[in-house]
């Protein structure tokens, strides 16, 4: 029991060793080499109190440096876009996406869109959202009757729920996880 709250403590030391790290890059020592953007579909200057969220299925220093980058990814997009305003960034690391009930960070995400303080989620991919079909389309709708509605943004599939268009594909989910 010892050696594995030993060993737990040596992973959280390298885990904060590379977010000190990341924090304190200088764009001076290290090459930025852009992603090159494929569009989001709801291009506007629309006001909008942004959350991202991000999991990880395993709790691994390996991972940190991963979210760390993402992390910079996602406060960059934002604060680039006219009328973005980054709310919080949701992580749970070493979370299961099978059931959004045992991870944290996400139901408080879900919390504070309810309460009228995230009106637009951004988040890597459905998958990294989501693993259950079912629970990811009960997710949208609940999310997208709120009022004012809250949208997310699925930037791998370049899917925005509250897009008309988008909403044809999730329709199709829909009948898909019926099926």
């Amino acid at each position: 029991m010892a050696e594995t709250r030993e060993k737990q403590m040596y992973n959280d030391e390298k885990k904060e060793m590379i977010r000190e790290r990341f924090r304190g890059d200088s764009k001076n020592e290290t090459e930025v080499i852009s992603a090159t953007s494929i569009g989001m579909k709801f291009e506007g200057s629309d006001e909008k109190r942004a959350g991202v969220y991000m999991r990880t299925a395993i709790d691994d220093m390996k991972q940190t440096s991963s979210l760390e980058l993402l992390k910079k990814h996602y406060i960059d997009a934002i604060s680039n876009h006219e009328g973005w305003k980054l709310i919080k960034i949701y992580i749970d690391e070493g979370a299961s996406g099978a059931s959004m009930q045992n991870r944290k960070a996400f139901q408080e995400m879900i919390r504070d869109c309810k309460t009228g303080k995230v009106d637009l989620i951004y988040t890597k991919s459905v998958s990294i959202f989501s693993r259950n079909i079912c629970e990811c389309i009960n997710c949208i709708k609940e999310l997208a009757s709120l009022k004012p509605a809250v949208g997310i943004f699925f930037e791998t599939e370049n899917i925005y729920t509250l897009d008309a268009k988008s909403k044809e594909f999730i329709s199709l989910m829909f009948i898909l996880a019926d099926e």
